[in-house]
Formats: structure tokens, C-alpha cells, sequence
């Protein structure tokens, strides 16, 4: 009865010889993980723009779908929680093992300031001092989300000296993917290098970035007379048209005059978005910093801003608003980025700078 056993034995060493263990090829597919942080709701977040991963809450969750070996993954944000900003820490790469690192930051959003961004406490001589100072207690840099930057506690989605949190975006209005390289000229995003817009995760504003190419629409040193026909916020008069007789905007691309800049930038679709608008003075001062000066503001995250106080030459330090003065007529306020100071009663034949934002969407 043996017989017949004996004769399949042949065969099944055959197939275990043509068995492979695993243990020399890759897995199947590898899991990509993501790990939420600050939420106040639900968080919708996708990978390679189309496995979508639903985060009901704070904690570590993982896409259902897989990625071979050395295949790209690219987690993204798809829908932040209501009134919240969210960054993707560690969120691309190429996978050789599962994903655990990818980190989804979020912060609430729509402040209608952030803190000064002074730091450092003071006596009556002399600025710069460690904190506390004896005898001056609860000095600004002593509060508010400064002191906990300073204190290594405050979350930030992106990065930016003090207390601002500022993330650096693409052309197609995504972050960098590399965020900590300082600004080129001749640089590239892909680099980390070259940005064309700002947003502020604390306010929710988004600011658009000067370049120092005289060709381009976002020159740093063009200038525009103030112009507005909207009769509901140009104060009662329309401001200075370019090509008027008193005129004196300089740009090499478009109208020089604000109104002609915003349709411009609007129509080219800056960073993907096409309601840009003249910031109020409230929300020029929002990334003022003034922890620095000549000029107060982080120059790492907004390249070309001068330091030149005569309003006659170029680049300067003014900028306009969107504010006009409705007590005098055809003038309105600008604001002085040496020291982040507002000042009213500026004609608008005057060629100031202009940086346009629009509000988180």
C-alpha cells in the first residue's frame, strides 16, 4: 500500500524546490501612516492626490491603500478642520520600508494679529537682555505666543523667528516641500529656494513674495500711484490713475497703478488663487516684526524689502494699503516697513511699493 506514495514523493520535492521563501524579493506594497496633531475636527488628508484618509480626531492613522517598493508617496491636506491651518511634516519620499514619520500639524487660524516678535526683554539702557529683567517684570517677550516659542511649547505648522508661523508656497500654491533654504535668485522650488507666496498659519493670511527679476509682474522694485473706483472703499475719491498728468508709478510690467496691479496679479492667477487685494493697515501689520528693524520683518520668509527711506528713489521702504484717508481728498495710508509703523496722509500721485494678500480660503 506504500507503492503509490512512494511515487508522489519525486513530485513534491520538485514543488518545495520551486517554492520561494520572500526572502529575497520586496513586499507586496508598503503602508503609509500619518500621525494628526492639533486637531479640532475632522481632517481629510490624500496621498499621490488620490487615496484619501479620513482622521476623525487627534492620533495615528493609516491610508488603506499600499505603495510598492521605492514608489513615491506624497500626503497631502484636503480638507482642514474649520478655522484651522494644517502642514505635512515628512509627507513624501520614496518608500523602502512602511511609513510611520509622516506628521499632520494643525493650528487654529483667522487671529487678527500675531505677537510683536520682540523676544528679548529690556532695561533702561539697553534692549537685547535675557529674560527676566530684575525689577521690570512681565515684559512683552514674558507673554503671549513669543515666550512660547522662546519656551520650545508653541506648535507651529510651518516655521519663522519668534512667534510667526509662515510656510513657504509654490507656484501651484503648495508648501515647498523643502522649507529651511534661504532665498535665490537663481534658485528653484524643487530646491527649496525660490517661493512665490507666504502663508501665515496664525492669521490665515496669504502673502505674495518680491523677486528681483525686472521682467517679472512681482519685481520688488516697481512702484504704483494709489488708484480705487470702487465707490464703497476708495473713501469719496478715486485716487491717481496711471499715464495721469501727475502720475509717477514705475513697472515694466502691466499699469502702474494699484488697481491695474491687482487686476493683473488676479488675472495670471498668483499661486493659484485670483482674489489678491490690497492688505487694510490691520493686516500690513500682522508680519511686521518688531523684534527686528531696517526692515521689521523676516527677510528669510520676504526677500527685498529695503531699508531706503526716501520715498524718491527705489526700492524704499513704503507700501501702500488699501486704506484711503477720507478726511483729505486723493489721500491714503502706507505702510513703513523700517520699523512697521503706519502713516496717514500720503497723496496717492506718491509711487509706493505694493504687497497684495487675500484672506484663508
Amino acid at each position: 500500500m506504500s507503492v503509490p506514495y512512494r511515487g508522489l514523493l519525486p513530485l513534491l520535492l520538485v514543488a518545495l524546490v520551486g517554492c520561494d521563501s520572500g526572502e529575497d524579493s520586496p513586499p507586496a506594497g508598503y503602508t503609509v501612516a500619518v500621525t494628526a496633531e492639533g486637531l479640532s475636527g475632522p481632517l481629510q488628508v490624500q496621498n499621490n492626490r488620490g487615496n484619501t484618509l479620513n482622521i476623525p480626531a487627534n492620533g495615528h492613522f493609516r491610508f488603506t491603500g499600499r505603495v510598492q517598493h521605492g514608489g513615491a508617496y506624497d500626503v497631502t491636506v484636503l480638507l482642514p478642520p474649520a478655522g484651522q491651518a494644517c502642514g505635512v511634516q515628512r509627507g513624501n519620499g520614496h518608500a523602502v520600508a512602511d511609513v510611520v514619520d509622516v506628521r499632520v500639524v494643525c493650528v487654529p487660524t483667522g487671529a487678527l494679529l500675531n505677537d510683536t516678535g520682540v523676544d528679548w526683554c529690556a532695561d533702561a539702557t539697553q534692549n537685547r537682555l535675557s529674560c527676566p529683567v530684575s525689577g521690570l517684570p512681565l515684559q512683552d517677550a514674558e507673554r503671549g505666543r513669543d515666550a512660547r516659542a522662546t519656551a520650545g511649547t508653541l506648535l507651529k505648522v510651518g516655521s519663522g523667528r519668534a512667534g510667526f508661523d509662515f510656510l513657504k508656497l509654490r507656484a501651484n500654491g503648495r508648501p515647498l516641500v523643502i522649507q529651511d533654504v534661504a532665498w535665490s535668485e537663481t534658485g528653484s522650488e524643487s530646491a527649496g529656494s525660490r517661493w512665490s507666496c507666504v502663508r501665515d498659519n496664525h492669521t490665515g493670511l496669504y502673502w505674495e513674495v518680491k523677486n528681483n527679476d525686472p521682467a517679472s509682474l512681482h519685481y520688488h522694485a516697481s512702484t504704483y500711484t494709489w488708484y480705487n473706483t470702487d465707490p464703497s472703499s476708495n473713501g469719496g475719491t478715486s485716487g491717481t490713475a496711471a499715464g495721469g498728468t501727475a502720475a509717477g508709478g514705475t513697472c515694466s510690467v502691466g499699469t502702474c497703478d494699484t488697481q491695474s496691479f491687482v487686476a493683473a496679479v488676479n488675472a495670471a492667477g498668483l499661486c493659484g488663487f485670483n482674489d489678491w487685494r490690497l492688505p487694510s493697515p490691520r493686516e500690513a501689520e500682522t508680519i511686521v516684526d518688531f523684534g527686528l528693524s531696517q526692515p521689521a520683518i523676516d527677510t528669510h520668509f520676504f526677500p527685498h524689502v529695503s531699508s531706503n527711506q526716501n520715498p524718491g528713489s527705489t526700492p524704499h521702504i513704503y507700501y501702500w494699503t488699501g486704506m484711503p484717508q477720507a478726511s483729505y481728498t486723493n489721500t491714503a495710508l502706507a505702510m513703513r516697513m523700517d520699523f512697521g509703523n503706519t502713516h496717514s496722509l500720503f497723496s496717492t500721485v506718491m509711487a509706493f511699493h505694493v504687497r497684495l494678500v487675500r484672506s484663508a480660503p
